[in-house]
């Protein structure tokens, strides 16, 4: 059985097969599993191969999440110096 998979980077839907072992959710093999991360693994490659600049890095969006934001404020605290100001965005950023 195959299903759409959709590319982060153009968005085109892709398929991927998913096997009768999978279905029955039965514990597949190593054989099962090796081709598939075998691809992924290739797919990723190529991926990050394509998305790098000529002389090796990469650009992209860099992310937090709220656990280090946070961590940021309990710092703060825990030293006994708390910039209110810097509190107050870390707090709307968390909400």
């Amino acid at each position: 059985m195959a299903w759409p998979v959709f590319s982060t980077k153009t968005q085109e839907p892709r398929t991927i097969t998913v096997t009768s072992t999978q279905l029955r959710g039965e514990t597949p093999t190593r054989e099962d599993l090796l081709s598939p991360v075998e691809t992924a693994i290739g797919h990723t490659q190529n991926y990050l191969f394509n998305d790098q600049n000529e002389d090796g890095h990469w650009v992209g969006e860099l992310v937090c999440d709220v656990t280090l934001v946070s961590d940021v404020l309990i710092y703060m605290h825990w030293k006994g110096e708390v910039d209110f100001q810097r509190q107050a965005k870390v707090v709307k950023h968390i909400l």
